[in-house]
């Protein structure tokens, strides 16, 4: 038995300040099995020490290894200009799946190893054009357009095809959305919201950062660290633009003389903001900067219902309100409850929902039998 796990998990029953037979109870042990583990004759068992953790606000890393919860120094965050965020709030929102995936990664349950950044081969060439090469590169790594796709079906494409964990949750006022990537995972995390168009744009915005190598632990800064965002940026809204409205199927689709209502139908149709097609038209020469005021004015409901299709307009800004978690750390998460190895509240708290009522749809009541037979319900069949 490791010495330092036995002190660590000493240090924490002794903090919760009640009895080691108050603290068994707590663990599902009894008091003599937590006599033997604090003497060394016993192992922990994983989850014991995953509810140990749980009940002292701490992670099960800590106790194996003594390491702190990962810091995610070095993170891309997209700021709306709405709120008071800051770097630190970006960091704060990470460290629920960066504490998770290390503690996952300590419990033997390992995700996929993230495959190499997308580099853009030519540094010579400016942010937007960086972006335009970078998107055109990420796209042909997808089976399809992303305009076939909702935001959380295009997050599960990306999750798969460029191996980043991607969830929507409610993020602190002035906060859409971050970005971490180092080496061993890649994670982004976009805000929940009924403005599912900006949402949309600030997931392929984050994608464009990781994709880069925006946002690993150790960014090589070329120029002054003002100036370094700003290139950062331009080329991830850069990306972002490209990614959803590829160059060339815009191209087909618009045509000389659009009004401000096409351009509203033509953002439909590729699930942006009439305000973000009309830029994007305008950055193409397609339309000229007449154009692009008109349609500016124009909403994403109001092109929705100029479309037809006002009632998938509410269903999306449903959907993006709700968020999703990561289907990749969801899955292995999960495997490790099952398996024994965590307890519920890490799943839960990915989830969002409470513990007690994941636990009733994970493990039904046993009191839940098969249907009734004729004979208990009174109904027999007579011909």
């Amino acid at each position: 038995m490791n010495p330092a796990l036995i002190e660590r998990v000493r240090e924490v029953i002794g903090r919760a300040g009640q009895t080691q037979a108050a603290q068994a109870q707590r663990l599902g042990m009894t008091p003599d099995k937590l006599c033997k583990s604090l003497g060394g004759v016993r192992r922990f068992t994983s989850l014991e020490l995953a509810l140990l953790a749980d009940a002292a606000g701490t992670t099960v890393d800590w106790l194996l290894s003594g390491r702190r919860p990962r810091a995610a120094v070095n993170v891309a965050a997209r700021l709306n200009g709405q709120g008071e965020s800051t770097q630190a709030d970006a960091q704060g929102v990470l460290a629920l799946y960066g504490n998770l995936i290390d503690a996952l990664e300590r419990l033997g349950y390992s995700l996929p190893k993230p495959p190499q950044p997308l580099r853009v081969v030519d540094p010579s060439l400016g942010a937007a054009e960086q972006g335009e090469e970078l998107a055109q590169m990420a796209l042909a790594s997808l089976s399809g357009s992303p305009r076939s796709l909702g935001n959380e079906e295009l997050a599960a494409e990306c999750e798969e095809a460029y191996g980043i964990q991607i969830a929507a949750t409610k993020l602190p006022d002035g906060l859409d959305g971050v970005a971490w990537a180092p080496k061993e995972f890649r994670l982004i995390v976009v805000t929940s919201t009924a403005k599912w168009t900006r949402q949309r744009f600030t997931l392929a915005h984050e994608i464009g950062h990781i994709l880069a190598g925006d946002a690993e632990e150790a960014v090589a800064e070329q120029l002054s660290p003002g100036l370094s965002r700003s290139l950062h940026e331009v080329r991830a809204n850069s990306f972002a633009a490209a990614f959803l409205m590829p160059r060339d199927e815009i191209a087909q689709d618009a045509w000389d003389g659009m009004g401000a209502w096409e351009i509203g139908k033509l953002a439909w149709k590729y699930k942006v903001s009439p305000s973000a097609m009309a830029t994007r038209l305008k950055a193409l020469g397609l339309i000229n900067a007449e154009q692009r005021a008109g349609a500016l004015k124009i909403t994403t409901r109001e092109a929705a219902q100029a479309a037809g299709e006002l009632a998938d307009h509410l269903k999306s800004a449903k959907a993006a309100e709700q968020g999703w978690p990561p289907d990749k750390i969801s899955y292995v998460a999960a495997r490790a409850y099952l398996q024994g190895d965590m307890s519920v509240r890490p799943l839960a708290s990915l989830w969002e929902v409470d513990p007690d009522t994941l636990l009733d749809v994970l493990e039904p009541s046993e009191d839940v039998t098969s249907e009734p037979t004729a004979a208990e319900t009174g109904l027999v069949f007579t011909p």
